[in-house]
């Protein structure tokens, strides 16, 4: 059921929090909670500070096994941020933001971008936003391409 802006919350009472994974944007599921839980455990070294967080993100968070070394630095430079550390500035790709409700033009679109950036083989975050309702209104946005 959605709430009183018109959005689908599925997990109740948790933000989530895009974080720099490998140039990527990734949203992780209760990132602030997790920092919080480190903040209040003593660790032994650096490496028992990334297991324990990586762990911890895992329990409401998928992580492919191949991408669990690079989850650990991004959740560890996550860490030392919210602590107030100065951090490496990660490398970061080209955002992308195709605004349409998913009609067909939309769609290829988004694939059309998707196929000149793989080609320049340029590193890039795409994402394709079909919820155009703007903030403080309810009428929604329409396509440009219709």
């Amino acid at each position: 059921m959605p709430d009183k802006s018109g959005n689908y919350n599925l997990v109740k009472n948790m933000e989530i929090k895009q974080i720099n994974i490998k140039g990527n944007q990734i949203g992780i599921i209760g990132l602030d909670e997790v920092l919080e839980s480190a903040k209040q455990t003593q660790f032994s070294d650096e490496n028992s500070l990334k297991d324990f967080l990586l762990q911890k993100v895992k329990q409401q968070n998928y992580i492919p096994v191949s991408a669990e070394d690079d989850y650990k630095v991004a959740l560890y430079r996550e860490y030392r941020r919210f602590f107030g550390e100065e951090v490496e500035k990660e490398e970061t790709g080209l955002a992308i933001r195709i605004l349409g409700p998913g009609c067909p033009r939309c769609e290829q679109l988004e694939k059309e971008v998707m196929a000149v950036v793989e080609e320049l083989s340029l590193p890039a975050n795409i994402e394709h936003i079909r919820d155009l309702v703007p903030r403080g209104g309810s009428d929604p946005l329409f396509c440009l391409f219709r």
